[in-house]
């Protein structure tokens, strides 16, 4: 009787860990899709960090422009002042260009306006997407810190598997 007892204790003890190993196994593989899952992640923030960085690139190359744009408009502004003293010279003859003389300068102020407005704008993009590319860096640095917590865990899991497979 006491032998049939240990055998049948065995059998138990063998069915426990049967029921341990497949448990290891389906833990070992849930940790490999974490693991992949993962690295997809790491290679969407990877896209999403060159995205950012070419974006402000675009948004960088947009300062010639707008140096274009006030040199344009700082010319006009005195291209205006020298028609206004060219039409006072010119007396009754040069008012109708005065007008002219008059708008021109007005446009050039309005150009210089909303020229200083846009670059107010283009700033504030390249403080966000500055922001934006360094919180993707922390992410993606954390990221990669969970994966290599995990790899270590599936490494720690599969010789836990191996170890049970002896008891076997």
């Amino acid at each position: 009787m006491l032998f049939r007892s240990a055998q049948e204790q065995a059998n138990r003890d063998a069915s426990v860990v049967s029921e341990i190993q497949v448990q290891f196994t389906d833990i070992n593989a849930q940790t490999d899709e974490s693991v992949n899952a993962i690295k997809s992640l790491t290679d969407s923030f990877k896209n999403i960090e060159d995205t950012v960085a070419a974006a402000a690139r675009a948004v960088a190359s947009t300062d010639n422009i707008i140096k274009t744009i006030e040199n344009a408009s700082t010319q006009l502004t005195l291209i205006g002042f020298n028609a206004s003293i060219e039409a006072k010279r010119a007396g009754a003859a040069g008012q109708g260009f005065n007008v002219i003389a008059q708008e021109v300068r007005s446009l050039s102020d309005k150009n210089t306006k909303q020229t200083a407005e846009i670059e107010k704008t283009l700033n504030g993009i390249k403080k966000s997407m500055t922001n934006i590319h360094e919180q993707i860096n922390g992410v993606h640095s954390a990221i990669e810190q969970n994966n290599a917590v995990i790899e270590k865990l599936r490494y720690m899991l599969e010789d836990a598997n191996a170890l049970i497979s002896k008891i076997k």
